[in-house]
């Protein structure tokens, strides 16, 4: 959780782990997350799914026309809206709990009752 939250632009106020479920308390803090540049909101979505190619190209300092800078400046700002998003950082929680679980009892299907 921790991890997680050091990714996104969250962070954790407290937190309870109940026998089959928990609950969290979350900060969101939106100033820190409009500091970050632009090739750090792209390293930070990277450590969660795999960037476009356009970011990839940009990361790997290729010339972009002006068109492929306006749609990554557009991603951009989709993926620092979701890096500070409860819903997203719950999303990838919820995930890799899942799939630690479903590993663990070498089944598959969902895990989760519902929406948090």
């Amino acid at each position: 959780m921790q991890k997680l939250a050091a990714i996104f632009a969250l962070d954790i106020a407290a937190y309870a782990v109940m026998s089959n479920h928990y609950h969290v308390v979350l900060y969101i803090n939106a100033k820190t997350a409009r500091t970050w540049s632009d090739t750090e909101v792209i390293f930070r979505w990277q450590k969660l799914f795999k960037a476009s190619n356009l970011a990839q190209r940009f990361i790997q300092g290729a010339a972009l026309d002006c068109s492929e800078k306006n749609n990554l400046k557009d991603l951009i700002e989709l993926w620092r809206e979701r890096l500070m998003d409860i819903s997203w950082f719950m999303r990838c929680l919820n995930e890799s709990i899942a799939r630690q679980a479903n590993a663990e009892d070498r089944c598959t299907g969902s895990f989760w009752e519902g929406r948090f």
